[in-house]
């Protein structure tokens, strides 16, 4: 699947790189150029985000690019992020941190 869309003054056609249960991974390139787009959609089951955690790994693994990812991963690092729902649980904010830390992602706060 491809579609076209615009970067800055620069059209750039994107290509459906990895579609699962609770991600989406667009992977932009021209030329020698490449990155990739991520929006996640996280279960609220734990066990489940850990499968989520192994697919955005797969995306990374012994590749150099651009790589943007955001959407609700349905789990926080800190206790003082808990907004209602479930009870905050160390252990899925461990597993998050791990995720991050990992892959060498840093979190952008809106």
């Amino acid at each position: 699947m491809e579609k076209y869309g615009v970067f800055g003054k620069m059209i750039r056609r994107a290509t459906l790189f990895l579609d699962t249960m609770q991600q989406v991974t667009l992977q932009f390139k021209k030329q020698d150029k490449e990155f990739k787009i991520s929006v996640v959609y996280a279960r609220c089951n734990a066990m489940e985000r850990l499968e989520l955690w192994e697919e955005l790994e797969s995306i990374v693994e012994n590749v150099q690019f651009l790589w943007v990812i955001g959407g609700d991963f349905n789990v926080i690092l800190n206790e003082e992020e808990k907004m209602g729902g479930l009870e905050f649980t160390i252990n899925e904010a461990i597993d998050f941190a791990s995720f991050i830390s990992s892959n060498a992602l840093s979190e952008e706060l809106f």
